[in-house]
């Protein structure tokens, strides 16, 4: 947890492509090379983050895997904590999206 936690999820192994560069390139490539975002698009971009919340929280509730974040441990923690956190994440993905997509209708 805590810094060790953050730096092995953003800078160690194949996290580096998948927490670090690959979102930075796909930011600037939306950002500089896509035409204007249309918003009736941006409740797609949340569907990919759903997708893989339903898998993993199923695979840890039949213990075939463990995590791999905090708050799909559905055993380490309340269920109705593992819904907060569900709705907390597709929140955060929906918002990013949004933020993304008023900066790239504003070019």
């Amino acid at each position: 947890g805590g810094w060790n936690g953050y730096k092995t999820m953003m800078f160690q192994g194949i996290s580096v492509f998948t927490h670090l560069l690959t979102p930075i390139l796909s930011i600037v490539s939306f950002l500089c090379f896509e035409e204007k975002a249309l918003k009736p698009l941006l409740r797609y971009a949340v569907i990919p983050t759903i997708l893989y919340a339903v898998v993993l929280v199923i695979l840890n509730a039949l213990k075939v895997l463990t995590g791999p974040y905090f708050f799909l441990r559905v055993y380490d923690q309340a269920l109705y904590m593992t819904f907060i956190w569900c709705i907390v994440v597709i929140g955060i993905d929906f918002a990013i999206a949004f933020g993304l997509s008023r900066i790239n209708h504003t070019k």
